[in-house]
């Protein structure tokens, strides 16, 4: 699995959501953040996804602080379309740059 690395600020955290599988009956949890990044004064924002245990990571860093994310790209057909979402695998805040 190929990840990707960017380094930004925490400009958004959405709320935590849980629930229990419908197919396998395990419980689950994600939440959603947007991390902002510029380069040459052109502004870029990008929606993540975290889930399970690096739930935990988002809420270690406070919106407005500068992290750096990896994450993985993952796209899906659902009712004949394609959908892509950017899925964190590590989260670290408070960078100096």
């Amino acid at each position: 699995m190929e990840t990707f690395k960017i380094q930004g600020k925490l400009v958004e955290v959405s709320e935590r959501q849980s629930g229990t599988s419908r197919q396998t009956g395990n419980p689950w949890v994600r939440q959603d953040f947007v991390v902002e990044t510029e380069k040459d004064g052109r502004k870029n924002r990008y929606a993540m996804k975290a889930i399970g245990q690096i739930v935990d990571m988002v809420g270690q860093v406070q919106p407005g602080s500068e992290c750096e994310v990896e994450f993985r790209i993952d796209s899906r057909l659902y009712n004949g379309r394609w959908y892509t979402e950017l899925i964190c695998e590590r989260l670290e805040g408070d960078l100096p740059f």
